[in-house]
C-alpha cells in the first residue's frame, strides 16, 4: 500500500511538471490554443490508462485444496452447513442474507453462528472471520 502511494505521488508529480512545462510554453507562444488542450488532455488520458490497468490487475486467487479444508473442518468439527454460514460472514451478508443465500430461516443461520462462535472460540463475527482465515477455511 504504501509502495502504490509512492507511485502515484511520484506519477502525479511527474504529470503536474509535464503540465508546467506545456503551460510556460503556450504563455510564450510556442504552442496554439488547440494543440495545448491536446496534449493536456493525452497526458491524462495515458495517466488514466496506466493507472487503471494497475489498479485493475486482479489479486493473485488463493486456491484452497478441499481436502485440507475438509481436514480443517473435521479437525474443527465444522459441518458443511457452519461452513457456508462462515463464508456468508466473510462476505459480508446479514443473517437475513444468509439464510436467503443458503434457504434457510434467519433463525437457522443465527443457530449455526452461534455453533460456529462455539467451535472457534469466537465473540464476534469479525473475530470468527479472523480465525477462519488463519485456520485456512476461508481465503
Amino acid at each position: 500500500m504504501k509502495r502504490e502511494l509512492i507511485i502515484f505521488a511520484i506519477a502525479l508529480a511527474a504529470l503536474m511538471v509535464a503540465l508546467k512545462f506545456l503551460e510556460s510554453a503556450f504563455v510564450l507562444g510556442n504552442f496554439q490554443l488547440e494543440i495545448y488542450i491536446s496534449l493536456v488532455a493525452i497526458a491524462f488520458l495515458a495517466f488514466g490508462l496506466w493507472y487503471g490497468k494497475r489498479g485493475s490487475s486482479p489479486k493473485a486467487a488463493i486456491e484452497f485444496d478441499p481436502e485440507l479444508v475438509g481436514e480443517i473442518k473435521s479437525r474443527l468439527q465444522i459441518s458443511d452447513r457452519e461452513h457456508e454460514v462462515i463464508l456468508g460472514i466473510a462476505d459480508g451478508l446479514s443473517n437475513k442474507e444468509i439464510g436467503e443465500r443458503l434457504h434457510l430461516s434467519e433463525h437457522t443461520v443465527k443457530s449455526h453462528l452461534a455453533n460456529v462462535f462455539s467451535k472457534l472460540n469466537a465473540k464476534r463475527r469479525t473475530e470468527a472471520i479472523h480465525i477462519a482465515r488463519k485456520e485456512g477455511l476461508i481465503a
